[in-house]
């Protein structure tokens, strides 16, 4: 059986972190929320901070986006998860609905499409 560990906390944070600037990241403390309590097989995935911000439809610098389009002269497109999902040579229609990240001109741009 899975072992639950009630009074965890799991979290990362830079070595400048306090309640005034926020600079971490919690995932469950001392068992807070009840719904992030972990098992023994249970993984977290902290990601890096995201440069900017696009919601469709938006443009920011070189990149645009249309409805589930994506314009910008390069760039990789990744899905929530971190996988690849395509490449962006001037255009590239996002397959779906949902969260991407497109890497372009060094920059790195959370798209939420509905």
């Amino acid at each position: 059986s899975a072992v639950e560990y009630v009074d965890a906390t799991i979290g990362i944070q830079a070595d400048t972190a306090n309640s005034t600037n926020n600079f971490f990241l919690q995932y469950v403390y001392d068992g807070v929320p009840a719904t992030h309590v972990p098992d023994s097989g249970t993984v977290i995935l902290f990601t890096r901070v995201i440069t900017d911000v696009a919601e469709a439809p938006s443009e920011t610098g070189s990149l645009k986006v249309i409805g589930r389009t994506v314009l910008a002269k390069d760039g990789v497109i990744y899905d929530a998860s971190g996988r690849k999902v395509g490449e962006v040579r001037g255009r590239y229609l996002l397959p779906s609905p949902g969260i991407y990240f497109v890497r372009t001109e060094g920059r790195t741009y959370r798209i939420l499409v509905r």
